[in-house]
């Protein structure tokens, strides 16, 4: 192996792309490890079966370096990058070709080339997906159901109990599996339920399962907007489900580029009246409105979380000791 490199190279990297291409690919890899033939070798593998990655990567204990880094996880563009290559020609419309492409190479191109999303890109995504559900040995049928029932509630709260009965699955042991794939593929989030006196998630309550891949939850709903012109067409209430979903990829990019171990993992708040949609780290909270908002609104907010700051995005920007409303653009652009 050692005669394969250049005896100048300071470091010895094998790069080893889509290997999740290989069945067993692990145990392949352990193997070679374990008989020392890569013991000065830099391995860097790569592939698009997100799940496979996830779980391969389990089962290689002690055979991963001592690099404080080994995992990657290749997120969206952020709106910076885009903003800077599109504003010149989209001016106005780089914000919504922002949400309907999802910061996706192949999708921003599409659209700063001809101002709509391609049938062709939206296909692709859509069989993406079904490849990894026939991996999983899922049905069709069952993934429409499931990305249906996503978009319906969108940002409410969904037991599973009730997403399996509605989705038509067997029971809410299927439709947790079915979250599991989804969230492994980096395609929806999960936001458990917080609870402000233990200062915890609460797994048993309702969680809700905001889309982190915004081009694959325009991909799965037929109603979607295309362009920035049917985007604006559209109603309050559908542009506002965008709004909360860019920010679930935001958060989602953000965390993945911090290495944390997993990026999905998101948390709500709600009582009888209020509702926050992002708890955050240190105190640091986000809601999603996307018209106005005014900081009267949040009255609130001091007695529920006295330690607490809220971020509120929304159309009308304000500024108080605990409560600051910034616009999802001025969000978007404060991301690595």
């Amino acid at each position: 192996m050692a005669g394969d490199f250049a005896a100048s190279a300071p470091v010895n990297r094998l790069f080893i792309d889509e290997i999740t291409a290989v069945d067993g690919w692990q145990k392949g890899l352990k193997r070679v490890l374990d008989c020392g033939d890569l013991r000065d070798v830099l391995v860097v593998a790569t592939g698009s079966h997100a799940r496979d990655l996830r779980h391969g990567r389990e089962r290689l204990p002690g055979r991963r370096g001592r690099l404080s880094r080994t995992d990657y996880v290749f997120a969206p563009l952020s709106y910076g990058q885009f903003a800077r290559k599109v504003r010149p020609r989209l001016d106005d419309a780089t914000l919504t070709a922002y949400l309907l492409g999802g910061g996706s190479p192949i999708a921003s191109s599409e659209l700063y080339a001809t101002g709509r999303l391609p049938e062709w890109v939206l296909q692709s995504t859509r069989d993406w997906l079904l490849g990894e559900c026939a991996r999983a040995r899922r049905t069709r049928r069952n993934l429409v159901e499931i990305m249906q029932q996503l978009h319906i509630h969108g940002g409410t709260a969904l037991g599973q109990t009730r997403l399996a009965r509605e989705a038509g699955l067997a029971n809410n042991t299927v439709a947790a599996e079915w979250i599991d794939l989804l969230a492994d593929l980096h395609c929806v989030g999960v936001a458990a339920a917080w609870d402000i006196s233990k200062r915890r998630e609460v797994a048993r309550r309702p969680a809700k399962f905001p889309f982190v891949n915004l081009l694959a939850a325009g991909a799965w709903a037929p109603t979607a907007a295309r362009s920035c012109e049917e985007f604006q067409q559209q109603t309050p209430a559908q542009q506002g489900l965008w709004y909360e979903w860019a920010v679930a990829q935001e958060l989602f990019r953000r965390a993945a580029v911090a290495e944390k171990s997993e990026p999905e993992r998101l948390v709500y708040w709600q009582d009888g009246k209020h509702e926050i949609y992002f708890i955050g780290s240190e105190d640091q909270h986000l809601e999603v409105k996307r018209g106005k908002a005014s900081p009267l609104e949040f009255d609130w907010f001091q007695s529920r979380f006295p330690m607490g700051h809220l971020t509120v995005i929304c159309s009308t920007p304000f500024e108080t000791d605990h409560v600051k409303g910034i616009t999802l653009e001025t969000f978007l652009e404060a991301g690595a």
